[in-house]
């Protein structure tokens, strides 16, 4: 999981750059957190959201 991260996250920053839309500033940026986890009894997917928002 951990190595598809970084290509997913280049393809989301390529396809905003692909857009070139001339109604938006020239320069724009995004911010990319991952994080995977193994589900447990009583976790939740805020939990990873939590992890991954950490690591930005």
């Amino acid at each position: 999981m951990r190595s598809f991260c970084p290509m997913f996250a280049e393809r989301i920053r390529q396809t905003i750059n692909d857009l070139g839309s001339p109604n938006v500033d020239p320069w724009i940026t995004i911010s990319v957190g991952y994080a995977s986890m193994s589900p447990r009894p009583g976790q939740d997917c805020e939990q990873l959201v939590r992890c991954a928002d950490q690591v930005l």
